[in-house]
């Protein structure tokens, strides 16, 4: 993503703005994080690349290694428990990217339910194409199972789905060689050096995030072990200070 949107000579900024996006989004996604589908599918646009060409290498033949998905739906508590719909609905993903294999349901989360289910790569690769365009996909399928008008409700319901971070495949850089720093002669001007953009400029994963964008890092350091668990903890808290102290020091206008 820095490669292309350097060509396209956009900073990350000006890259938020022609998609409608947080600088946020921008910074997760060119640091491998996890970004929404829609919203990759806009960065790939006004990149003009392909939405799966941001999530896998364009050489690699995309097999079946699973990828977990989290699917988002806000809708009462009882669909919760109609496993019924909800095999439904994972049927109904199946058939409206063509799946060879079965999709593996991992959890569903009661209250504004969280499905979590594992699909092949070739399969999430289509579902990023389609998913944009999800509810009109889906109305073409959904007549075709039981409780249709149950299931087209769950569709409407859907509010996003992600990718989780940590299963997306991740290609090594190659070696750069470090290139001979020249010499400048005494009487040439040194340029001042361009204020970074401020994704590039980020080094650390967690730098401006304030509590309101904090409550999905403590689930996610909550689910690793110990004493990983208290170290990334920790570090969230870090960063939630630094950034409401440097927000205070700002000037008002």
């Amino acid at each position: 993503m820095k490669q292309l949107r350097a060509a396209k000579g956009l900073t990350a900024e000006s890259l938020a703005d022609k998609c409608g996006v947080s600088v946020k989004t921008v910074s997760n996604a060119e640091r491998g994080k996890e970004v929404l589908i829609d919203n990759v599918a806009r960065l790939a646009d006004v990149l003009g690349v392909k939405a799966a060409e941001l999530i896998f290498q364009p050489e690699r033949n995309p097999i079946a290694r699973p990828l977990q998905l989290s699917i988002h739906i806000n809708l009462p508590d009882r669909a919760s428990a109609e496993t019924g719909l909800i095999g439904n609905f994972i049927k109904l993903l199946e058939m409206m990217v063509q799946s060879e294999e079965m999709a593996n349901l991992i959890s569903v989360t009661k209250g504004s339910i969280i499905i979590t289910l594992e699909m092949g790569e070739a399969d999430v690769a289509k579902l990023v194409v389609i998913f944009p365009r999800f509810r009109d996909h889906a109305s073409q399928y959904v007549q075709l199972l039981p409780d249709h008008v149950a299931l087209m409700e769950m569709v409407n319901a859907v509010t996003e789905l992600r990718i989780m971070a940590n299963q997306l495949p991740r290609e090594v850089p190659p070696e750069v060689p470090t290139p001979v720093p020249v010499a400048m002669p005494p009487e040439a001007p040194v340029e001042p050096a361009s204020e970074p953009d401020q994704a590039a400029d980020i080094d650390d994963d967690l730098y401006g995030i304030r509590w309101g964008d904090a409550e999905h890092e403590y689930k996610a350091a909550e689910k690793l072990p110990s004493p990983e668990r208290e170290r990334r903890i920790a570090a969230i808290d870090k960063a939630v200070k630094e950034t409401e102290e440097r927000d205070r020091q700002k000037p008002k206008s």
